[in-house]
């Protein structure tokens, strides 16, 4: 047991005691933070019907403000075509962005679209990317060496348009990591 030789040093040592406690749970939380980058797509299936609106939202869930957001889409296969110009995302009320396009292609085709986000303080953010979703089935890589979230244009949602890569039926949120792939243009 320890013995102390005054009041002064049992409240100095719980200080210390107390410091520590709460450097470490500050350490611990920093780990836990909320993802920078959440989007959603609606439809959210990997499936689309044929000249079927799509809308993607973007929220902004990190304290550095977003200057512009750019969605880019193509096809994929069977052959590499973008659409010209990008779609700038527009900002609502709510400070989400979002933007609603209809892709205008074949049957069969697959389609990809990926976002470029612009920051206020001058970094410039690519999603998705080879880093951030490895695991993802739905991510593919266009011919211009970008990443891209794939989408398989059908005339009909049933399963004979099963396609191996789009095994995964539904992309509800997506939280993206920027760490790793945030570039200073």
């Amino acid at each position: 047991m320890i013995r102390f030789q005054s009041q002064k040093s049992k409240i100095i040592l719980l200080g210390i005691f107390f410091t520590l406690l709460l450097f470490s749970l500050t350490i611990t939380c920093s780990n836990f933070k909320e993802e920078p980058f959440t989007i959603i797509q609606d439809p959210s299936e990997t499936k689309i019907l044929i000249n079927a609106s799509i809308n993607i939202t973007l929220i902004n869930n990190q304290a550095e403000t977003i200057s512009s957001i750019f969605l880019y889409y193509c096809s994929l296969e069977p052959e590499f075509v973008c659409h010209f110009p990008s779609l700038e995302m527009e900002k609502n009320n709510q400070g989400h962005f979002f933007t609603v396009f209809t892709p205008e292609y074949e049957v069969n085709t697959i389609l990809g679209y990926h976002l470029r986000i612009n920051m206020e303080n001058g970094s410039t953010v690519e999603i998705p990317n080879s880093f951030t979703h490895a695991s993802d089935s739905s991510i593919r890589q266009g011919s211009d060496g970008n990443y891209y979230f794939g989408l398989l244009l059908v005339n009909s949602l049933t399963s004979e348009n099963n396609t191996p890569w789009l095994s995964i039926e539904c992309i509800l949120a997506l939280t993206l990591y920027r760490k790793k792939f945030a570039k200073k243009r």
